[in-house]
């Protein structure tokens, strides 16, 4: 009776070497033709959840290498930023009163944090695609 309530019987007309191929298949591993369609059938649309998965994947790596791409823009950035305001600081600091030399320190430092929150960020990003493709994580430096 439970089984009546799972299941409804159906005529299926199907080609005849279809069906012998399929009762081959039901053979070799010892199943009934119904059990080798089913089997069959649900294979099918579990491979189309597979292929949803995938693509949901592939969108989230994607989404990842770009902000972690953008990361790394800005980090050069930045980096370039940090190199052109020491040049300056090299270059006028005799003419520089101790306030002026020391505003310019506290710019230097405040620029250091963000490239070191940057490349932590960066970092983490790293982690992120790594857990997307099932590989070994890299590990994090925040000793910064």
């Amino acid at each position: 009776m439970e089984d009546e309530d799972r299941y409804t019987r159906i005529t299926l007309r199907i080609p005849k070497l279809l069906h012998s191929q399929l009762q081959g298949e039901a053979d070799k591993t010892s199943k009934s033709l119904n059990a080798e369609i089913v089997a069959r059938l649900s294979a099918s649309f579990d491979s189309k959840n597979q292929s949803a998965g995938d693509l949901a994947k592939a969108v989230t790596r994607l989404d990842l290498l770009q902000r972690r791409e953008s990361v790394v823009r800005q980090l050069e950035a930045g980096t370039s930023r940090l190199e052109m305001h020491r040049l300056r600081r090299d270059i006028n600091r005799a003419n520089m009163s101790k306030e002026d030399f020391s505003r310019w320190l506290k710019e230097e430092r405040e620029m250091q944090d963000w490239i070191a929150h940057m490349e932590f960020s960066r970092q983490l990003l790293d982690r992120e695609i790594a857990v997307v493709d099932g590989a070994p994580l890299p590990p994090v430096d925040a000793t910064r």
